[in-house]
């Protein structure tokens, strides 16, 4: 079947999601075919072309991921939102770094899908994690606890040890599900 790209694109800004979501669809069925089409909307000035060329991308079987990291970096939160969940499903180490950064982001739903892309990464994720703890403030904080706690690793025994003593209740829960997972529950007594 034969498809016009260009009116397949044009879906992406017509005010209608459905539109969109059927045209991103049909585009990403046509697989790496399409990318050069989609990398030239990735540079568009118009923030709903971006998105919607990230979200094609991300539903291709076999994505470029460092096209998910690039847009990290986009000027548009709802962009770098797309790009973060995109990576949840295609995770990639190289993306790491950038997460990070974002899991300190303001937006608590920004926060939460560093975090969830951090998570779907796992392991190699911790070290990252582990040397910028200290400077995470806040839902930043919070989030990088939850991250730790759900990849389950042992490196990060410590920091769970010390996210028990920590003043923020949602860190004490992650740093107590973190130990769990790791089965190291246990009675804390303080004295």
């Amino acid at each position: 079947m034969k498809y016009d790209l260009e009116k397949l694109i044009d879906k992406f800004t017509v005010g209608d999601d459905n539109q969109a979501e059927e045209s991103a669809r049909i585009l990403s069925n046509l697989g790496k075919s399409i990318i050069p089409e989609l990398m030239e909307l990735l540079e568009s000035n118009v923030e709903d072309k971006r998105w919607w060329a990230v979200r094609t991308i991300s539903s291709m079987e076999d994505p470029p991921a460092d096209i998910f990291n690039n847009m990290l970096s986009d000027e548009s939160i709802e962009v770098r939102k797309c790009a973060a969940l995109s990576i949840s499903h295609h995770p990639t180490a190289n993306a790491i770094e950038k997460l990070i950064e974002l899991i300190a982001d303001k937006d608590p739903l920004m926060s939460k899908l560093a975090a969830n892309a951090l998570i779907a990464i796992g392991n190699e994720s911790i070290m990252g994690l582990l040397e910028n703890i200290s400077s995470l403030e806040g839902l930043g904080r919070i989030e990088a606890y939850r991250a730790i706690a759900n990849i389950v690793d042992k490196n990060a025994i410590t920091i769970l040890m010390d996210g028990l003593e920590d003043d923020s209740y949602l860190v004490n829960y992650w740093a107590e599900e973190g130990l769990t997972k790791l089965g190291l529950d246990m009675v804390y007594i303080k004295t």
